[in-house]
């Protein structure tokens, strides 16, 4: 006699267990047309314009969830909160930053004494590029450390960038405001930001390479406003 057993839950162990469980609550979402909510394994955040259209986004969600007998713990769950960390990130009324507890080693980090340890920070640093105008210029002077102690240049390298990431923040994408373009280039990298009524969304930045090194500034220029717009 053969049995079929299924399980009632996720099982801890299975391998397939993280895809099965995320592809069954994207498809509720999507068949329910739920509003609002985001699920990333199982991390689920739902949003609102207001009070109100948060509350409805949810309580829709809780329907759809007690239909399918999908019950939460409740001491892990937070409501109508203004600020959510997820996904090593803090996001707040519009305003995306990194995770201020992410942060801690950064800012513990001491200033490096060995090629290994500025590998370190260069890693770290790096992880974190996108939050930091110009970074390919800024880390530089800590790229081309080749004795140590540091000198003072690229101390303040060091320093200039670890205060860059305690402020960094950038703006969440308001599709009603038109995008600006702006780029710069030095004599060994290029940068580029996109803004939204002054306020950015992003950056990125690079170093030349070899072949590039040698471009005039009108080249430089014209190199990173074809990367920008890519």
């Amino acid at each position: 006699m053969a049995v079929c057993i299924n399980f009632r839950r996720v099982p801890f162990g299975v391998t397939n267990g993280v895809a099965c469980f995320q592809r069954v609550i994207d498809r509720l979402v999507a068949e329910n047309k739920l509003e609002a909510v985001f699920v990333y394994i199982d991390n689920i955040t739902i949003g609102g314009m207001d009070q109100n259209e948060h509350d409805e986004n949810l309580r829709r969600f809780r329907d759809v969830a007690d239909k399918h007998q999908l019950t939460f713990n409740e001491d892990k769950c937070v409501y109508s909160v203004e600020s959510v960390d997820l996904l090593g990130y803090t996001i707040s009324q519009g305003v995306l930053r990194p995770d201020p507890d992410r942060m801690k080693p950064l800012r513990k980090l001491p200033v490096p004494h060995s090629p290994k340890s500025v590998k370190r920070a260069m890693g770290m640093f790096s992880y974190y590029s996108q939050w930091i105008p110009r970074f390919s210029d800024k880390i530089k002077p800590l790229a081309n450390a080749t004795s140590f102690p540091l000198d003072s240049i690229a101390v303040k390298a060091f320093d200039d960038l670890k205060s860059d990431l305690e402020n960094a923040s950038i703006s969440a994408i308001d599709e009603a405001i038109p995008f600006v373009v702006e780029t710069d280039a030095s004599d060994s990298a290029v940068a580029g930001s996109l803004n939204q009524g002054g306020r950015p969304v992003a950056f990125f930045s690079r170093t030349l390479n070899a072949h590039e090194l040698g471009h005039s500034s009108v080249e430089k220029e014209a190199c990173v406003i074809i990367d920008a717009v890519r």
